[in-house]
């Protein structure tokens, strides 16, 4: 027995070695996988990591972004605002009879419609307004009167006929030419956008 014991024995040698350096070629590949996998996760988790990274510093861009153009416009209507009041003071101290007067007999004689309006005068040269109207019925065959209605405004006109009314006082004047230039103005002091 001493044959057989030694070729079985000898056989479960084989086998044992067989299935050591099988275990270890399985334990290789397993190893080799799961190498793989830890390196792919490890990539992926920095690709996800720079991902959050680059969103965060766009979301942080952007709310920069809008705190600037938010101060760009501030600055923009606190610029507009003081050329509107330069624009008041310089037009109150205009001189009656060449700058003034021209303009407020084109804005009567454009925005009349019948020529026979009643005109209600901003406050600032109200007693000149008897002879510009005077003037004007005159020279332009006009029947304009001027109102008993006081203006709440300083400067410009209303012109009045019936229910209807034409503002031509200066806030509102100055605000519609503001609205036309508003674009041009920025565009000047800001450059584009």
């Amino acid at each position: 027995m001493g044959k057989v014991a030694d070729k079985i024995l000898e056989e479960a040698n084989q086998e044992k070695k067989r299935m050591i350096q099988a275990a270890k070629k399985k334990a290789a590949e397993i190893i080799h996988k799961a190498s793989l996998e830890a390196k792919k996760i490890k990539e992926n988790g920095g690709e996800e990591a720079e991902r959050v990274k680059k969103r965060e510093m766009e979301r942080y861009l952007s709310k920069v972004r809008l705190s600037l153009k938010a101060l760009r416009l501030k600055a923009k209507n606190e610029v507009i605002d003081e050329l509107k009041e330069q624009v008041k003071m310089k037009m109150k101290e205009l001189n009656w009879s060449s700058e003034y007067k021209p303009f407020i007999e084109s804005q009567i004689l454009c925005a009349s419609n019948t020529n026979d309006e009643e005109i209600i005068p901003g406050s600032l040269f109200k007693e000149e307004f008897g002879a510009l109207v005077k003037s004007l019925n005159e020279k332009k065959k006009c029947n304009f009167t001027i109102s008993e209605e006081k203006g709440d405004f300083e400067l410009g006109i209303i012109l009045k006929k019936d229910k209807k009314r034409m503002n031509l006082s200066f806030p509102v004047l100055l605000e519609e030419a503001m609205y036309d230039l508003e674009e041009r103005v920025v565009k000047l002091l800001f450059g584009s956008e």
